[in-house]
C-alpha cells in the first residue's frame, strides 16, 4: 500500500508537466509549420542523420529495414557520446561538461527557438522588425541558460518552464523525421533506454551510480525535478525517532562498515545515505553533555541512492563513509564553533595543524574517514599496525583504543577537521567541506562510538529537497515526438498515444516505488503508445470512417 501511495503521489507530481509538454509540442508541430518547412526539415534531417535513404518508391519491408538500420546507427552514436560524458563526469571534468551543455543549450534556445519563431512570423504574418526579433531571441536564450544552469535566485517555475520549452523545441525539430524513421527511432531508443539503465555495463546506470555518491558534483539541466506532496514519503525511509531507553550500540560508528563505501576520494570517503543501517537507537555511552537533554536519539543513516541530488554540489570530499550516530541536542549545547578565546594553546596549535593538512584526531574518527597516518613509525601504540599509513584500517580496536589520539593527514583538495571545545571544555570535532562550510560536529563516546550532534529544533525536520521525483529531459522529448507524430494522423491517434504514455509512466513510477532504484521511463510508455497507435490508425479509424460514411445511427 505504501508503494502504491508513493507511486500515485509521484505520478500526480509529474503528470502535469509531461502532459503540458506533449500538448504544446503537438500543437507546435501541427500549427507552426507549413508544407515548405516540413519538406525542408525532412530533407535536412535525412541528409544529416540517415545513412540509407528512405522513399515512398521503395517497398514497405525495405523502408522498415533501412529505417531500423539508420536508427541503430543513431542509437550507437548516442551510446558512445553517453559513455564519453560518463568518463568526463567520473574524472570530474565538470567545466568541460557544463561548458558544452551551456553552449548547446544556448544554440538550442537561440537558434532552434528562433527558427520556430521565424516560421510562426511568416505563417501568421506577425509584425516585428529584425532588431526586435534578435533582441527577443537573445534574451530568451540567455535567461534560459541562467535559469537552467545557474538556478540561484531563480524561481522554480521559471526553471521548469524552460525545461519544458527546451523539450518542445527539440521535439519540434525531431518531428521532421519521416514516418518510417520516426517510429523506428522511438522503438530503438526505448530498447536502448532499457539496456542503458538496467544492464550492469549500461552508460546511464553508470552515470546514476556516479551521481548518487555524495561527493558527486551537481549536473544541472539533465533532470526535471517535481516536488512531491508533504505527506508522500519514500517507501523504506525510516522516520527520526526519539527514544531514551533503547539499548546501547558498541562501537557502531567506528568499526561497522568502514570499508562499505566505494567513493573514497584522496583517502577520505563521503558520508550520507549510502550506508547500511536503518535502525534508530540510543547509545548509553553518550557523553554527559548530551545525556543531559531528554530529547536525545541516535539515527543510523539509510541507503537511498537517488536522495540529496539537489545538494550534491554542497558535499565535500572530506566526509565519512561509515555509519554515524546522530544525536539531538538543545540549542543551549548546539554545535556552533566556539570562539578561539575559549581554546587552549594546545587547541590553537591543532587548529593551525589542520590548516597544514595534518591533525591529531581520535582513532575512531580517523578510521571512519579512512585517513592515512602522518607518521607511521612514531606513534608508540603497540596495538596499532604501522606497517603502512592505512594498515590500521583493517584492524578492530577496543573502546579505549578507539579514543586514543593519532596524527593523520587530511586530503589536499578536500575538507578539514578542527578540534574545538564546548562550553564544558569537552572536545568536539567540527567537519568543514572544501568550501569552508560547517557540515557537522562529531564527538567520541565512551564506547568508542562516533556521534553527530544536531539541534533539537532541527531534529526530525524533513528536507524539502529530498522529497522530489526526477524525470530525465530526454523522456519529455521523446514522449512529445511520439505524440506529435500521432497527432499528424488524427485526433483519435493523438488521444490514444497520449493516454498510453501517461499509463506507462504511471506503471513505471509504481515499479520505481517498489524496486527503489532508477528505472527507464521510456520502454513501457513507448511500447504501449506504439501498439495503441497501430491499433487506432489501422483498426479503429477505418471503422469510425465506415460508420461516418454509412450515415447516422439512432439508438
Amino acid at each position: 500500500l505504501e508503494e502504491l501511495i508513493y507511486g500515485a503521489s509521484s505520478f500526480h507530481a509529474v503528470v502535469k508537466p509531461v502532459s503540458v509538454t506533449m500538448i504544446i509540442a503537438a500543437l507546435a508541430v501541427l500549427y507552426i509549420n507549413t508544407d515548405q518547412t516540413r519538406a525542408a526539415g525532412e530533407a535536412a534531417l535525412s541528409q544529416t542523420y540517415q545513412v540509407y535513404s528512405i522513399s515512398d518508391d521503395q517497398s514497405g519491408a525495405k523502408n522498415l529495414g533501412l529505417s531500423l538500420v539508420n536508427s541503430l546507427i543513431i542509437v550507437c552514436a548516442i551510446g558512445l557520446m553517453t559513455f564519453f560524458i560518463v568518463l568526463l563526469y567520473k574524472y570530474k571534468c565538470m567545466k568541460l561538461i557544463i561548458g558544452y551543455m551551456v553552449f548547446a543549450s544556448t544554440m538550442l534556445l537561440g537558434f532552434l527557438g528562433g527558427q520556430i519563431f521565424y516560421v510562426a512570423i511568416n505563417k501568421y504574418m506577425l509584425a516585428i522588425d529584425q532588431i526586435s526579433f534578435y533582441v527577443t531571441m537573445y534574451n530568451f536564450a540567455i535567461v534560459g541558460v541562467i535559469a537552467v544552469f545557474y538556478q540561484k535566485g531563480i524561481p522554480t517555475f521559471i526553471n521548469q518552464a524552460y525545461l519544458v520549452l527546451t523539450s518542445v523545441i527539440v521535439a519540434w525539430q525531431l518531428s521532421y523525421f519521416n514516418e518510417w524513421m520516426a517510429w523506428a527511432l522511438l522503438i530503438m531508443l526505448a530498447l536502448y533506454d532499457l539496456c542503458a539503465v538496467l544492464t550492469p555495463c549500461g552508460p546511464l546506470k553508470a552515470l546514476v551510480n556516479l551521481m548518487s555518491k555524495e561527493d558527486a558534483p551537481n549536473m544541472p539541466g539533465l533532470l526535471y525535478e517535481a516536488q512531491l506532496p508533504a505527506n508522500a514519503t519514500r517507501p523504506g525511509t525510516p522516520g527520526r525517532m526519539l527514544n531514551n531507553n533503547a539499548p546501547s550500540e558498541s562501537r557502531a560508528g567506528a568499526q561497522q562498515n568502514t570499508e562499505s563505501n566505494e567513493s573514497a576520494v584522496d583517502g577520505v570517503d563521503t558520508v550520507g545515505e549510502n550506508t547500511a543501517g536503518a535502525n534508530s537507537l540510543v547509545d548509553a555511552s553518550v557523553p554527559e553533555m548530551i545525556q543531559e537533554n531528554k530529547g536525545v536519539a541516535e539515527t543510523l543513516l539509510t541507503k537511498h541512492q537517488s536522495k540529496r541530488s539537489a545538494r550534491r554540489n554542497e558535499v565535500s570530499e572530506g566526509e565519512p563513509s561509515s555509519q554515524i550516530d546522530r544525536h539531538a541536542q538543545s540549542e543551549k549545547s548546539a554545535t556552533s564553533v566556539p570562539s578561539p578565546l575559549h581554546e587552549s594553546q594546545h587547541d590553537q596549535s591543532e587548529r593551525s595543524a589542520s590548516t597544514s593538512r595534518t591533525i591529531t584526531l581520535p582513532l575512531a574518527i580517523a578510521k571512519i574517514y579512512k585517513l592515512p597516518l602522518a607518521a607511521p613509525g612514531s606513534l608508540g601504540a603497540s596495538s596499532l599496525d604501522t606497517s603502512s599509513r592505512t594498515a590500521y584500517l583493517q584492524q578492530e580496536f577496543s573502546a579505549a583504543e578507539l579514543q586514543m589520539s593519532v596524527q593523520v593527514k587530511l586530503p589536499r583538495s578536500g575538507g578539514r577537521i578542527e578540534r574545538t571545545l564546548n562550553k564544558k571544555r569537552e572536545p568536539q570535532y567540527v567537519v568543514y567541506n572544501k568550501d569552508g562550510e560547517v557540515k557537522r560536529t562529531l564527538v567520541v563516546g565512551k564506547e568508542g562510538t562516533v556521534l553527530e550532534i544536531v539541534r533539537n529544533e532541527d531534529y526530525g525536520k524533513p528536507d524539502p529537497s529530498d522529497n522530489t521525483i526526477k524525470l530525465g529531459l530526454g523522456d519529455f522529448i521523446f514522449y512529445s515526438v511520439l505524440v506529435s507524430k500521432a497527432a499528424g494522423s488524427g485526433f483519435a491517434a493523438f488521444i490514444a498515444c497520449f493516454m498510453s504514455i501517461l499509463t506507462g509512466l504511471g506503471g513505471t513510477l509504481v515499479l520505481l516505488a517498489v524496486y527503489h532504484q532508477a528505472l527507464p521511463a521510456l520502454p513501457i510508455s513507448i511500447f504501449l503508445a506504439v501498439i495503441m497507435f497501430v491499433l487506432t490508425h489501422y483498426c479503429m479509424e477505418p471503422w469510425i470512417q465506415e460508420l461516418w460514411r454509412a450515415g447516422p445511427f439512432y439508438v
